[in-house]
C-alpha cells in the first residue's frame, strides 16, 4: 500500500507489524503483437491461503475506464495476461490483492504503470489510392494499394512474402476490366465500361491478421479539354523537381488522366509516375517535359532550365540537349557559381556580320563576364562539315561588338576551344564569295489549283549579306511576276514563303499553261550573280 494510515490516541503507543509479501517490477515497453505477461510476486514464506483476490486491472488504447482480470497462481506468485492490441499506444495497469494478517485483511494496490506498445510491423490498415472520385469513361485508372501499420510504415514487401494481397470488385458492373499487375500484386489497373458506378475492394493478409480497404468510383462520359503543367522555369541540377497538373473536361471538370511522363532529352534525368523529376547532375540547360494523356494522345510541354552549382572542388563534364560539352577542371572558380546556359535568338545582322558567321546556335553561358581561374574547355557540335571555310569557336566580345574566333581543335563532329571567360559562344565560319547555290523547285511541274511553287536557293556573300531579286519570265522573255526586288537576305538556306509563286502575274491574273524562266539574282558592293532555270505551270 502507497499509505498506511493508524489511528493512536494522546500519549498511546501501537505497533504495526505490515506485510510487506508482494512485488511487482513494471513492464514499460512490449511489442504490440505480443501478449504481455504481467507478474505479481509472492514473497512471504507464510501459506498462499492467505491471499485473496490477486487482480490486473487493464486499460486498454481508447478504452475509458479500467477492467479486471483475475490473476493465475504460479510457483513465483501470480501471473496475469494483457491481450495483444495490433496498434501502438499507451496502455494502463495495476494490481490489487488480499492478504490476511494477524486477523486483519490487508488490502494491496500497486501504482498505474504505463506500458508503450511498438506496434511497427503489424498489419493496421490498407490504404487505396486513388481512393475514389470520378473516373473517365473507357480510361485507364492505375491503382496502387499500400498496406501500413499504424506509424504509416509500408508493409508490402513483408506482405509479399508472408501474405497475400487480393483485388475484388464488388459493384454489379461486370463490364468493369480490373487487371493486377503481374510483377507487383499491389498495383492493378481498372478500366470502366459504363457511366455509374464501381466498388471494390482489397484484402490483405499478415501473419493471421486481415485487413479491407475500399474504394467507390464514378464512371461517367468525359473529354479532356486542358493540361495545365505546374513546373518552375529553373531548377538546380542537383535536386528533385515535383511538377503536377490538373486536367480538365470539356464541361469544365477536374479529370484524372491515364498518362505517361517524358523527357526530351532522355538523358537529361528520370520521371516518376507521380511526376517527381530527378535531374542528371551532368546536365544543364533546357530540358523539355511532358505529360501526354494516353486516351487522347493529347499533351502538354513545360521548359525547364537547369542550371549547375560549382565551386573550387567541381571537376564534371556538363551536357546540354544539342551536344555542347563543358569541361570544367578543378579551381576553374574561387568561389561557388551557379552555372546556367541559355540559346538566344539573334537577329541576323548579329550571326551575320563582314567576315564571319554564326553556324547552329548561339550559347550564352551565365552569369556573363565571369573570368575562370582554371580554362575549362567547350565543344560544340560542327555543323559547318559542309562548308569550305573551316570552322572556329568564337566569342561575342560586347564591348566592341564583334565576333572573336579561338584557337579550335576541329573534330567531323565538334569544335573545341578553351575558354577565359563566361559569354556569348558559337561555331563560326568565314564568309564565302558571293554565290546561288542549289536553285529548285517544289514541285515541279507543279499546279497553283494545288498549291504554290516553293523557290529554294543557297545563298553565301563574303559580306555577310547580298540583295536578292527573284522573277519570273515566259518563254518570250517576258516579265510576269516580280517576287522579290533587292532584298536583304543573309547567307544560307533559303525556301521562305513569301518568296512562292502562287501562279499569278504582277497584273494578278492567272498565268497561261507553259515553262517558265525563274531569275535568281544576288548583288554586294562586290559585284553580282545570277541563275536561271525553268519550271513547267500546269493548271
Amino acid at each position: 500500500a502507497k499509505y498506511l494510515a493508524v489511528d493512536l490516541g494522546i500519549d498511546e503507543y501501537k505497533k504495526v507489524n505490515v506485510p510487506l509479501v508482494f512485488r511487482h517490477t513494471p513492464v514499460t515497453s512490449a511489442n504490440a503483437r505480443d501478449s504481455l505477461r504481467i507478474v505479481l510476486k509472492y514473497t512471504a514464506g507464510l501459506p498462499r491461503n492467505r491471499v485473496t483476490s490477486p487482480t490486473l486491472w487493464v486499460k486498454r488504447i481508447g478504452s475509458d475506464g479500467f477492467i479486471a482480470k483475475p490473476m493465475q497462481e504460479i510457483p513465483e506468485g501470480y501471473v496475469g495476461w494483457i491481450a495483444p492490441h495490433q496498434q501502438s499506444g499507451k496502455v494502463a495497469y495495476y494490481l490489487t490483492a488480499s492478504y490476511t494478517h494477524e486477523n486483519s485483511l490487508w488490502e494491496y494496490a500497486g501504482e498505474t504503470n504505463q506500458v508503450s506498445l511498438n506496434s511497427r510491423g503489424i498489419l493496421y490498415r490498407v490504404h487505396i489510392s486513388p481512393g475514389g472520385g470520378v473516373l473517365q469513361k473507357g480510361a485507364r485508372t492505375k491503382l496502387l494499394a499500400r498496406p501500413v501499420d499504424d506509424t504509416g510504415a509500408n508493409l508490402a514487401s513483408a506482405v509479399q512474402q508472408r501474405g497475400q494481397v487480393k483485388w475484388i470488385i464488388l459493384s454489379g458492373d461486370s463490364t468493369a476490366k480490373l487487371s493486377v499487375n503481374s510483377e507487383d500484386p499491389f498495383r492493378a489497373d481498372l478500366w470502366p465500361q459504363i457511366d455509374g458506378q464501381v466498388k471494390l475492394k482489397v484484402e490483405a493478409q499478415l501473419d493471421g491478421l486481415t485487413k479491407i480497404g475500399y474504394a467507390t468510383f464514378t464512371s461517367k462520359t468525359m473529354e479532356l479539354a486542358n493540361i495545365d503543367l505546374q513546373a518552375p522555369t529553373q531548377a538546380p541540377n542537383n535536386q528533385p523537381v515535383q511538377l503536377g497538373f490538373i486536367a480538365t473536361s470539356t464541361d469544365s471538370q477536374s479529370m484524372r488522366l491515364d498518362s505517361e511522363w517524358r523527357v526530351d532529352p532522355p538523358y537529361a534525368g528520370q520521371i516518376s509516375e507521380n511526376g517527381l523529376f530527378t535531374p542528371a547532375s551532368n546536365f544543364f540547360g533546357d530540358v523539355r517535359i511532358s505529360l501526354v494523356d494516353l486516351t487522347s494522345h493529347k499533351q502538354k510541354t513545360v521548359t525547364i532550365n537547369l542550371f549547375a552549382s560549382i565551386d573550387s572542388t567541381t571537376e564534371t563534364t556538363l551536357v546540354d540537349a544539342s551536344g555542347l560539352r563543358l569541361h570544367l577542371p578543378k579551381h576553374s572558380v574561387m568561389r561557388r557559381r551557379q552555372l546556367s546556359l541559355q540559346k538566344p535568338n539573334l537577329p541576323n545582322v548579329k550571326k551575320f556580320t563582314r567576315d564571319l558567321q554564326v553556324v547552329g546556335s548561339v550559347y550564352q553561358l551565365l552569369p556573363a563576364g565571369v573570368k575562370f581561374e582554371k580554362l575549362p574547355t567547350l565543344s560544340l557540335p560542327n555543323l559547318a562539315r559542309g562548308s569550305k571555310a573551316p570552322p572556329t569557336l568564337g566569342w561575342w566580345e560586347q564591348t566592341r561588338l564583334q565576333w572573336k574566333p579561338l584557337e579550335s581543335t576541329v573534330t567531323d563532329s565538334t569544335v573545341s576551344a578553351f575558354i577565359e571567360t563566361l559569354a556569348q559562344f558559337a561555331v563560326l565560319v568565314g564568309n564565302e564569295p558571293l554565290g546561288i547555290h542549289q536553285l529548285s523547285f517544289l514541285p515541279s511541274p507543279f499546279s497553283p489549283l494545288r498549291g504554290s511553287l516553293r523557290i529554294g536557293y543557297v545563298l553565301t556573300s563574303e559580306e555577310g549579306q547580298a540583295l536578292v531579286s527573284i522573277r519570273i519570265y515566259n518563254m518570250a522573255g517576258e516579265l510576269v511576276r516580280t517576287l522579290a526586288d533587292r532584298q536583304v537576305q543573309y547567307p544560307g538556306a533559303h525556301t521562305e514563303p513569301n518568296l512562292a509563286w502562287d501562279g499569278l502575274t504582277n497584273a494578278g491574273r492567272m498565268a497561261r499553261n507553259g515553262r517558265y524562266v525563274v531569275e535568281v539574282i544576288a548583288e554586294n558592293v562586290k559585284g553580282k550573280v545570277r541563275q536561271l532555270a525553268t519550271v513547267v505551270l500546269v493548271k
